[in-house]
């Protein structure tokens, strides 16, 4: 599976490339600002992608979500504040509350695949 990451840690980030190429999986990239964001899911095939919800400056991922929905890519969203944080939007996607483990991460990402063509 292919997957690009939106996160703004870059300890958090570079942790989870790891730990999800061990799993077998393909990182396409990874965003640490919406403007990189969007242009990394604007390109490329993806079977699905792992979205921190406030990137680089607390700006929050609404429109990198917005454009991979339009482009049919299940996303898995991450953040250190609850899900009531959440706006109906985006109150559906699929949402791991960090501190998160990577057991749980991967039976997240697992999940998706049925969404997955």
């Amino acid at each position: 599976m292919r997957i690009p990451l939106l996160e703004d840690d870059p300890l958090v980030s570079a942790g989870l490339v790891d730990v999800l190429k061990e799993l077998g999986y393909e990182i396409a990239g990874t965003a640490a600002t919406l403007p990189d964001a969007i242009a990394l899911v604007s390109e490329g095939e993806f079977d699905c992608a792992i979205v921190d919800r406030y990137l680089l400056g607390g700006i929050p991922a609404d429109d990198a979500m917005r454009l991979l929905r339009e482009r049919r890519v299940p996303f898995l969203l991450t953040s250190g504040f609850g899900a009531s944080d959440l706006d109906e939007e985006f109150g559906d996607a699929p949402y791991l509350q960090k501190p998160y483990g990577f057991a749980r991460l991967r039976a997240a990402v697992e999940k998706l695949r049925p969404h997955i063509e």
